[in-house]
């Protein structure tokens, strides 16, 4: 387990949106499409932990599939499909396949 990983379990669910989650969110609303990417993949690593796959997490994922830069789209797509593959069939029905 890396070190991040090991930092976040120290951290709950509601202190990592106040502090990482909700500051990536604002940075997301920038049109510098490479910043976007970088956005991304920073949010793969806290993605890893299903405790933060909250509401507001998936509808911004899927807001970003619909981003008009096609490396943001692929991006998000491929972080998507990351997540779809790690999570149950339930979860997937309840919390993505209403927002797409």
């Amino acid at each position: 387990m890396d070190k991040f990983q090991v930092l976040m379990k120290k951290f709950s669910p509601d202190m990592i949106e106040d502090k990482i989650l909700t500051p990536l969110f604002i940075q997301l609303n920038t049109d510098d499409w490479k910043i976007k990417c970088q956005l991304i993949d920073l949010l793969s690593a806290v993605i890893s932990n299903s405790l933060f796959l909250n509401d507001k997490l998936t509808t911004m994922l899927v807001h970003l599939v619909q981003d008009k830069i096609h490396a943001v789209r692929e991006k998000a797509s491929q972080l998507i499909i990351n997540i779809i593959c790690q999570q149950s069939p339930q979860w997937c029905d309840s919390m993505l396949i209403p927002k797409i």
